[in-house]
């Protein structure tokens, strides 16, 4: 199995768990979320888990499997952007869906990824560099995408890949720019994941 085969076998398990665990996000924008946490180089807040399993009932297994799931998602992640390496990669649904689907899921992801680093509260913005700051707007403007006029064209999917691709290099440039001018912990440490 190639290693985008098992990324994209990790994006449609973790999109069924947390549809099966009825959780208020899909596989795209939680991984925003932890991406955006990271950047931020902050802990995963426990209290998360509560807003993405708002509907869960005390003891459902589902939503523990998931929550399994997300952890270790959060761990893999934290592994890869540290990799000396090409980093993490955006999980986001494969090829093989429609590319306003893919789309959409792009929009999510960004959208998740402007949660996670607000969970930090505003103390990062103040760290940006005036290019990291550029890198978070123009990953604000793609939560704006219009997906619904999106055709199915060889333009509109190279147009996709460079966003993708665009995203990327932006969270990465934030991310680097924070480890280098780190956010002041502004969480109680009993919010934290670990």
């Amino acid at each position: 199995m190639t290693e985008n085969e098992e990324h994209s076998d990790a994006y449609q398990e973790l999109q069924h768990k947390l549809t099966t665990a009825n959780a208020s996000a899909d596989a795209a924008e939680v991984h925003g979320v932890i991406c955006g946490v990271i950047s931020s180089n902050q802990e995963l807040p426990v209290y998360w888990f509560g807003e993405l399993f708002d509907q869960a009932e005390e003891g459902d297994l589902l939503v523990a499997d998931c929550r399994s799931e997300v952890e270790g998602l959060y761990t893999n992640t934290i592994r890869q952007i540290e990799d000396a390496g090409l980093g993490m990669q955006l999980l986001l649904p494969d090829d093989e869906n429609s590319l306003a689907t893919r789309a959409q899921a792009v929009s999510q992801w960004c959208q998740g990824f402007l949660y996670g680093m607000g969970l930090s509260g505003d103390a990062f913005e103040q760290q940006l560099s005036d290019e990291a700051k550029e890198a978070l707007e123009d990953i604000a403007s793609f939560t704006r995408m219009d997906v619904g006029g999106i055709e199915e064209s060889e333009e509109e999917e190279d147009a996709l890949v460079e966003i993708t691709e665009f995203i990327w290099v932006a969270s990465m440039l934030i991310r680097e720019t924070l480890l280098t001018n780190p956010v002041e912990d502004n969480q109680e440490s009993t919010n934290e994941y670990h």
